[in-house]
């Protein structure tokens, strides 16, 4: 059975983007990583391993559009949207989701892996508000950026429903903390 994962950054005031869907804010803090050690991949590699499903939100798709780019592994792919996709990125799957505790019990009875819940904010929010995430790793960066697009909607709070499994921190001031549920 699968699990439901958020795996994401944010900067150091909750955000995981500006207000207009940017996220240049990282760039500052991977210049910085020089004196990270060779290989080191901020653990993506094995992220990866286990996930067979993203799903995303139609802002986050609409960033990569915009952007051209593709940086995931070929892999099912769905994004949460009442509009087409004209020239798809990736072959991928649309849905509109009205139900996201049934959404979330479908996505753990896929056989090949994980589901990461890409993002945005409000489509992280909504699994939270159903109590369907299993595992959340982000990765806090040592830099405000005063407004912005939140790492979740809603007013949930992470520390009633999950433990704090595992904290790092590397040489340029990221954080990263790893919650699972209880």
């Amino acid at each position: 059975m699968g699990k439901i994962r958020f795996f994401f950054a944010a900067s150091l005031d909750g955000y995981i983007a500006d207000p207009e869907g940017g996220v240049e804010f990282l760039d500052a803090v991977e210049d910085n990583e020089d004196d990270a050690p060779e290989g080191d991949d901020d653990g993506y590699e094995t992220f990866f391993s286990d996930i067979g499903t993203l799903v995303m939100g139609r802002g986050t798709y609409k960033f990569l559009e915009d952007n051209e780019t593709w940086p995931y592994p070929k892999m099912r792919t769905i994004v949460l949207t009442h509009r087409a996709i004209e020239r798809p990125l990736c072959d991928l799957e649309t849905r509109v989701v009205d139900d996201f505790a049934s959404f979330a019990r479908e996505l753990r009875t896929l056989a090949d892996g994980d589901a990461w819940i890409v993002g945005g904010g409000n489509v992280m929010g909504e699994f939270l508000s159903v109590g369907e995430v299993d595992r959340i790793q982000m990765s806090i960066v040592p830099f405000a950026i005063g407004r912005g697009i939140p790492m979740y909607s809603g007013s949930q709070t992470i520390a009633q429903a999950f433990s704090l499994a595992k904290l790092t921190r590397s040489a340029s001031g990221v954080v990263r903390l790893t919650y699972e549920r209880r």
